[in-house]
C-alpha cells in the first residue's frame, strides 16, 4: 500500500467519500484500486489479477481533487511511503533533503471571500444567531450568489441565498437551530454562482466552522 502524508497545512480538511479520487494503471493485467483519506494520510492500494507472479508489476497511481491548503503560499513537505501490511510498518519513505520536488504552492490572484473574519460561528438551540458578515474587501467584480452546502439536520441559513452585486463588499446571514438539534461542532461549504454572463473568477470560500450550543 502507498501512503501520502499531508503536512499540517491540511489539518482542517476532511475529504468526503466522493471528493478525493484515485486511479491505478498496471502495465499488464488489471487492478482493483481504492483510496481513503483520514487524519492527513491518503492510503492507496491496488490488487493485480491475471499477472505472472514471476515478474515484477509496475503500478501507476493518479490522484485527483486534492483541495487547496488552508492558507495561500508554499506548504510543507508531502511524504510518500510504502506500507507493509504484514508487519504494519513503513518500509520506505521520501525525505525533504533527498526528494525536494514533492511540494505544492497555492497562489491566488483573485479577491478572497472571508466569512466572519475567519472566526468560527455559534448558534444556540431553538434560537437564531447574530448576523455574520461575508466580506469581499475589493468589491465583487460580478453579480454573484452564495449558498451554504451540507448544513447539518436542524440548522438553517437565512437568507438561504446571499447576493453580492458588482462593487459591493459585504452581505450578511444568520443561522438558526431547532430545539432538537444536536449540540456539537460542525462545518459547511459554500457555492459561488455567477448571476450574469461574465469572465470574472472567484476564489473558493474556505469551509465555515460553527458550533451548536445549549441556550444560556
Amino acid at each position: 500500500m502507498i501512503i501520502v502524508d499531508f503536512p499540517a497545512d491540511y489539518n482542517d480538511l476532511q475529504y468526503g467519500a466522493d471528493d478525493i479520487s484515485c486511479d491505478s494503471l498496471l502495465l499488464s493485467g488489471t487492478t482493483t484500486d481504492s483510496c481513503t483519506y483520514w487524519n492527513n494520510r491518503l492510503s492507496l492500494s491496488a490488487y493485480a489479477t491475471a499477472t505472472d507472479h514471476s515478474s515484477q508489476a509496475y503500478v501507476e497511481f493518479t490522484i485527483d481533487n486534492i483541495e487547496n491548503p488552508k492558507e495561500i503560499g508554499e506548504v510543507n513537505y508531502l511524504s510518500v511511503g510504502i506500507w507493509q501490511n504484514e508487519t504494519d510498518t513503513v518500509t520506505s519513505r521520501t525525505f525533504p533533503n533527498l526528494h525536494q520536488v514533492i511540494s505544492f504552492s497555492y497562489l491566488d490572484s483573485t479577491d478572497e471571500t472571508i466569512v466572519n473574519y475567519n472566526i468560527p460561528l455559534s448558534v444556540e438551540k431553538g434560537l437564531m444567531s447574530d448576523s455574520y458578515p461575508v466580506i469581499m474587501e475589493l468589491g465583487s467584480t460580478a453579480n454573484i450568489s452564495l449558498k451554504a452546502v451540507s448544513l447539518p439536520t436542524g440548522v438553517t441559513m437565512y437568507p438561504e441565498t446571499l447576493y453580492i452585486n458588482v462593487g459591493e463588499t459585504t452581505t450578511y446571514f444568520r443561522l438558526s437551530a431547532t430545539q432538537d438539534s444536536a449540540v456539537g461542532s460542525y462545518e459547511f461549504e459554500w457555492t459561488i454562482t455567477l448571476e450574469e454572463v461574465s469572465d470574472a473568477t472567484f476564489s473558493p470560500i474556505k469551509r465555515t466552522f460553527f458550533t451548536v450550543v445549549e441556550p444560556t
